[in-house]
């Protein structure tokens, strides 16, 4: 792999890791997040890093433990603003949680 897509496949990781602090930041502000492209994005990058050669897809470890934990901060975020929402102290059922997005969605359109 070149350089050149090395450095690319590095600023998108970066791209991955800002939508996760956008996302929690957004969060705290009471919005709403859509966050349906995550998951491609994150699945594009890993297939390209088991493409890489082993030495070059090392470099991108640090990256990819900062997402992992920016990924489990924004887990936690979110159920808790569930979990708050709902007047629960522990965190949401994720179905009651869908459930009750989907109805405050509808509410507000």
């Amino acid at each position: 792999m070149s350089s050149e897509r090395f450095e690319t496949l590095r600023l998108d990781l970066d791209k991955v890791a800002s939508v996760i602090a956008t996302g929690r930041r957004l969060l705290a502000q009471g919005r709403t997040l859509d966050l349906s492209a995550l998951e491609g994005k994150i699945a594009a990058a890993c297939t390209a890093i088991a493409d890489l050669p082993r030495d070059e897809a090392r470099a991108l470890l640090p990256a990819l433990e900062a997402l992992l934990e920016g990924l489990d901060d924004l887990e936690q975020d979110l159920k808790s603003q569930y979990a708050a929402h709902l007047g629960r102290g522990a965190p949401a059922d994720p179905t009651a949680a869908a459930a009750t997005y989907r109805r405050t969605q509808t509410e507000t359109d």
